[in-house]
């Protein structure tokens, strides 16, 4: 499905519920299954996921820019 995506320009949305899931896509961009940039929306504040805090959010945009290479504000 992501093949046809990216052949057709589509991009993906990523909700990340924890920072891992933020650092878990650098590894499918190096595969060349996701092409930068990414939509990735920080999911904060539902069981099992990562609490709602301004420090916790300051911490995906954070690993989102150093791992990623991107944010947009």
């Amino acid at each position: 499905m992501l093949e046809a995506m990216n052949e057709l320009g589509i991009r993906s949305e990523h909700e990340c519920f924890d920072i891992g899931h933020v650092g878990s896509l650098a590894a499918l961009i190096d595969m060349d299954v996701l092409r930068a940039p990414l939509h990735v929306d920080c999911v904060m504040g539902v069981t099992g996921g990562i609490p709602a805090t301004a420090r916790n959010l300051a911490a995906m945009v954070a690993q989102a820019r150093e791992i990623l290479g991107m944010v947009r504000s």
